[in-house]
């Protein structure tokens, strides 16, 4: 779900980015002088931070080392093409460094899709297998390009990293993907326990 879950916040950074820059001159004369600056972009910040780290990861998984491994991503991405292309060319809010890559490797992926006639989601993947020697092409082409080396994850495994792991993301789900259009009981969350002092 990687590419709809991006797809999502994109939208939703894109829609606080556009009201943002809207309404930026109207905030300035009417904002109370005793509200704290930068008050009103605090969502958009986070919004922002979250699409440009899931773009990362998107970035790191269409490289020519990891592509043939990503295959269902790299479907879920031609079938959100329209989203995506949508946003990147009208909105400019990502780095070109991110996003050239992510369009090239759908682009080719879709066209191959295309080309084959391929019909259902199974018989697209297959195609894709087979082919697989042509979106690695591009994606070292533009890998080539930027002039760097991926970015990679660096991850030593704790004994038991779900201890830091389901908090994390449930914060991140309750305090970022959500917090704008679902209501939470945040002291209600067992899942933050581990964020509580201990009794002793």
């Amino acid at each position: 779900r990687l590419a709809s879950v991006t797809v999502s916040v994109m939208k939703k950074h894109l829609k606080l980015h556009t009201a943002s820059t809207g309404e930026s001159t109207m905030e300035q004369k009417s904002k109370p002088s005793n509200e704290p600056e930068g008050y009103m972009s605090t969502p958009l910040s986070m919004y922002e931070e979250v699409a440009r780290t899931l773009l990362g990861i998107i970035h790191h998984c269409l490289s020519m080392k990891t592509v043939d491994r990503n295959l269902h991503l790299v479907y879920a991405l031609v079938y959100h093409q329209g989203d995506f292309n949508r946003i990147f060319n009208e909105s400019m809010l990502y780095p070109s460094k991110l996003v050239d890559r992510i369009q090239s490797v759908t682009q080719e992926a879709a066209t191959i899709i295309q080309e084959e006639g391929a019909r259902t989601a199974q018989k697209a993947l297959n195609v894709l297998e087979e082919k697989i020697e042509r979106l690695q092409n591009v994606a070292e082409k533009k890998r080539k390009k930027e002039h760097s080396d991926d970015f990679t994850f660096t991850y030593e495994e704790e004994a038991d990293p779900e201890i830091f792991f389901v908090p994390y993301v449930w914060e991140t789900i309750v305090c970022v993907v959500t917090s704008s259009s679902i209501e939470w009981r945040k002291d209600d969350i067992r899942v933050f326990g581990l964020l509580e002092p201990v009794d002793e």
